[in-house]
């Protein structure tokens, strides 16, 4: 099946670039009025179907500036979101002007945390123009997310139950009041076990504000952290706290690293101190998408990262081996504190195991669902989070690297 989705850019505006006469190879002043600010989004396309986790995007490139007449530093304590994002976007059209990029198209514009873009239809030659740029600090292919066919044992709601995990780690407290980003494919927005913000909540996958979840993954890690105390269902580890989706994988699961940077751009630029951020994906190794967790985080914003479910080392995925301060990566354990038998391993990056086996939480259409992945373990730390550090209660047993990793306690 080919997976079909609309051109991104986070302020909604993209660039459309002419060049007139056919064969025409003049360069096109970027003032000129031809250039379109286009308020309605031209619609392109990424086939899934042909590419797995890790595989590159073809022609499809992230950009970050150098250039000290392209950066935004000096001034984006001035600038609002939305404002860093044209300013950016500004920037990626002198790129495409200066270079002759003679099919290339801004899908994304980052400010505020990083300041770069993400260019499409970029051929190989044009490709090693750029990189001898000096304008431009870096350049990455862009690549696939892709999480695995989920195994959910779903089950209907019936008195309030505290899960396995939610115990192990020290039960569940009121997290009304508090605040956590979801980076994932959406979340069941009338689930009536789940508080969500739906103002802040952001969609980068097409063109539209649907943060609406139709995969299931997204769904079930919100509940860990914060599914409500009403008598019914399940409780979080945060009970009643402030969901905020942000939508960076499509219906099946899969994403592009540059539309994870694009998420943490604008949590980095919409969150507070003190808030979490979850993100139980794993991807290729990927330096942008590094520099801009390590960059949120450095703004006060905790972020929890899932360690991986392939039993490799964490060290090999993005952003699994990023380390810092207001950065967790997380391993999973099982209901007798082994190691879970798929989690990721390595010390660093891990700093916690958490409950990450057979996890009953919240899922689709107002249901629950039991899945396993470290995945869902990241969640129970993101809820700790919410209330002040993590603390440790015993190792796992059977850990791949030689080093127990802690049990998360809150």
């Amino acid at each position: 099946m080919k997976f079909t989705r609309s051109q991104l850019c986070l302020s909604s505006i993209v660039f459309s670039f002419f060049f007139f006469a056919e064969g025409c190879t003049t360069k096109q002043d970027p003032s000129d009025s031809s250039i379109s600010f286009n308020k309605a989004i031209p619609k392109s396309s990424i086939d899934f179907s042909r590419m797995s986790q890790g595989d590159e995007i073809p022609g499809r490139y992230i950009l970050l500036f150098e250039d000290p007449t392209l950066a935004i530093e000096s001034t984006n304590e001035t600038l609002t979101y939305e404002q860093a994002i044209d300013k950016a976007a500004e920037s990626a059209k002198q790129i495409i002007f200066e270079n002759n990029l003679k099919n290339a198209r801004i899908e994304l514009a980052f400010g505020s945390i990083l300041n770069g873009c993400v260019l499409s239809g970029v051929s190989k030659t044009e490709l090693k123009q750029l990189e001898a740029s000096k304008r431009i600090k870096m350049i990455e292919s862009d690549k696939v997310i892709a999480l695995k066919p989920m195994a959910a044992k779903q089950s209907s709601a019936g008195f309030e139950y505290v899960p396995w995990g939610v115990q192990r780690v020290g039960g569940s407290r009121n997290g009304i009041g508090k605040t956590a980003w979801v980076f994932d494919t959406g979340v069941d927005l009338t689930h009536k076990d789940l508080t969500i913000d739906q103002t802040l909540a952001k969609n980068f996958v097409d063109d539209g504000s649907d943060t609406q979840d139709y995969f299931g993954h997204g769904t079930h890690v919100a509940g860990i952290i914060a599914a409500k105390k009403n008598n019914s269902g399940v409780v979080g580890v945060a009970a009643g706290a402030k969901i905020v989706p942000i939508r960076i994988l499509d219906f099946a699961g899969n994403g592009a690293v540059s539309w994870a940077i694009a998420g943490v751009n604008y949590v980095g630029s919409k969150a507070k101190k003190g808030d979490v951020a979850n993100m139980s994906l794993v991807g290729p190794p990927s330096k942008c998408l590094d520099c801009a967790v390590s960059r949120a985080a450095a703004k006060g914003i905790k972020f929890v990262l899932a360690a991986g479910n392939t039993t490799e080392d964490a060290n090999l995925f993005s952003p699994a081996r990023v380390n810092g301060p207001n950065i967790y990566t997380i391993s999973a354990c099982d209901i007798t504190d082994g190691l879970a038998w798929f989690s990721n391993y390595g010390n660093p990056p891990i700093d916690f195991a958490a409950p990450g086996f057979d996890i009953l939480s919240t899922y689709l259409n107002g249901g629950y669902a039991t899945i396993s992945g470290t995945s869902m373990a990241a969640p129970h730390v993101a809820g700790i989070l919410l209330f002040g550090p993590v603390k440790a209660s015993g190792t796992v047993s059977n850990d791949a690297d030689g080093t127990p990793d802690k049990i998360a306690h809150r």
